[in-house]
């Protein structure tokens, strides 16, 4: 999912075989997921780590919401790159 300030690439199956490969291929981690955000402003950090659990939202099942116990690791790595 893309959010609206977001732009990049959407990989796609095209049938059930092909999606099983790619579904593991991301479950290993074999492919690293990027994205690259424009901001107004400048945070005053040039990197930072945030490791989280995340679980279905309960409020909207497609949605993903930190969770305090139980759900999946999450981490993300965010760095600043000059204009």
């Amino acid at each position: 999912r893309l959010d609206t300030s977001t732009a990049g690439l959407v990989i796609i199956s095209i049938n059930r075989a092909k999606h099983a490969v790619l579904q593991r291929a991301f479950e290993k981690k074999l492919i690293k997921k990027f994205y690259l955000l424009e901001v107004d402003g400048k945070p005053d950090w040039p990197e930072k780590h945030v490791v989280n659990r995340i679980d279905v939202c309960k409020l909207h099942p497609i949605l993903r919401t930190v969770v305090e116990s139980g759900g999946k690791l999450a981490e993300t790595i965010f760095t600043v790159y000059p204009a």
